[in-house]
């Protein structure tokens, strides 16, 4: 395992935590069992971010809930929806290695999984470099709880908001999001926050992004978005965003799947496939 200090300080003040306390602006964090939490409940952003984890297990957590393990130890949920999401993931990261490939090489370096639910990116990651799983959510099933941190280079568990992120300047070579961007409830600041992390020469991979023709938004809204998902963009929304972001080099990377896919229709498994991007930034 790797030593997690080196990369994170007080995500308000930007200063270098002494035995996770702060002594600049006097805030403690703490760990628990496996686990580090850096952010301040009393913070309107953590609020938020509290919010959006509610109405997550509002959605999604049952009694009868009961994951099963693939041979990584990666928990699958039974869920019909999240099984469709799981195998689509799949297929996008095979697009986002290659994206990668330049960072892979080096296994000294870091990468956080932004949103890391329960753990099947960062287990892909810790196989190929030192990775920190970042999560709003510690829940057994549902977050970060059922998260292993032996596997390969190992993985570091971290509750915070990475809109208000516990990371140093220049720190990680990956920041990586599946399926996460379009939660963070500060998207811009979130790509913001990405670039000012990243190392020279790291790069941002935030997978299956979907922006909405601008005539189906209200549609969408008025059936009501989930909440946890934030509000529906549309694709002049999304590139304005990234046009404007710190990031020196960034795109749209069209998805394309992979042969395992194929048994299964793509627009069963991902929805609206047309509309999918992967947002690949690069810190120059």
């Amino acid at each position: 395992m790797f030593d997690l200090m080196s990369i994170i300080q007080c995500p308000y003040c930007y200063t270098e935590l002494i035995d996770l306390h702060c002594v600049n602006c006097n805030r403690k964090y703490f760990e628990r069992k496996d686990m580090t939490y850096l952010y301040d409940e009393n913070e309107e952003h953590w609020k938020i971010c509290i919010a959006q984890k509610d109405a997550l297990f509002r959605l999604e957590y049952t009694d009868d809930y009961k994951p099963t393990y693939d041979s990584i130890g990666y928990p699958y949920t039974g869920l019909e929806h999240a099984v469709l999401s799981q195998q689509a993931n799949a297929a996008m990261f095979n697009v986002a290695l290659s994206l990668m490939k330049e960072q892979l090489k080096n296994n000294h370096g870091y990468a956080v999984d932004v949103g890391a639910y329960n753990g099947w990116a960062s287990m892909q990651l810790a196989l190929r470099m030192k990775t920190v799983a970042l999560d709003i959510s510690d829940h057994v099933n549902l977050g970060m709880g059922s998260v292993p941190t032996n596997v390969g280079c190992g993985i570091k568990k971290v509750i915070a908001d990475m809109c208000i992120s516990p990371f140093r300047d220049n720190s990680l070579d990956i920041v990586f999001m599946c399926s996460a961007w379009h939660h963070l409830h500060d998207r811009f600041g979130g790509l913001n926050e990405s670039y000012r992390v990243l190392k020279p020469g790291g790069v941002l991979v935030a997978m299956g992004e979907c922006p909405q023709p601008e005539e189906l938004i209200e549609s969408f809204m008025n059936d009501g978005i989930r909440d946890y998902e934030g509000p529906p963009y549309t694709l002049k929304q999304l590139e304005d965003m990234l046009n404007e972001s710190d990031f020196d080099q960034i795109e749209l990377v069209p998805i394309k799947y992979s042969d395992g896919m194929e048994y299964k229709p793509v627009s069963e498994v991902i929805g609206r496939p047309a509309t999918n991007n992967i947002i690949y930034g690069v810190k120059t």
